[in-house]
């Protein structure tokens, strides 16, 4: 009887572990899609997309390596799809202006969306879902070039 119990009690366990992840992601989904739909009209789309997040406030030093990793990336790859979303459009270069798609947050509501977004953030989307968010920091060794998949 005690087996059963325990049995009973593990399987509880891995069903809410297993669901807490599809809860977080559709989470993270749902508050990013809603937020590109009310700001720019726009919808998370089915080919792989990235974007790009940078808020009013971070560090200076993670914007300037993370643009050259992407101003390499596209160069490189003839790549076309990345989109930038900033509340802070002073801090893009023009040679990145001009290769990619800028959408400038004048609301604000990029810097207090419920994300886990600091300094650059970069969002992958594909089949219409967030497959992952990464705050970048060079504090502890992260690379946009590294977190972007080339095909």
């Amino acid at each position: 009887m005690k087996s059963i119990f325990y049995f009973w009690i593990l399987l509880n366990v891995l069903i809410f572990a297993c669901s807490s992840g599809i809860v977080k992601e559709d989470r993270i989904t749902r508050i990013f899609s809603n937020y590109i739909y009310k700001e720019f009209n726009i919808k998370i789309i089915d080919s792989l997309h990235y974007y790009i997040l940078i808020p009013r406030f971070g560090c200076k030093g993670c914007f300037k390596q993370s643009f050259a990793d992407l101003n390499k990336i596209i160069k490189e790859n003839n790549k076309k799809d990345f989109t930038i979303i900033t509340t802070n459009p002073e801090i893009i270069s023009d040679e990145l202006k001009s290769r990619m798609k800028i959408w400038i947050d004048t609301s604000g509501k990029l810097d207090v969306l419920n994300l886990e977004i600091a300094n650059l953030t970069l969002v992958e989307t594909q089949n219409k879902k967030v497959n992952f968010l990464k705050s970048i920091s060079t504090l502890n060794g992260d690379n946009l070039a590294s977190l972007i998949k080339i095909h």
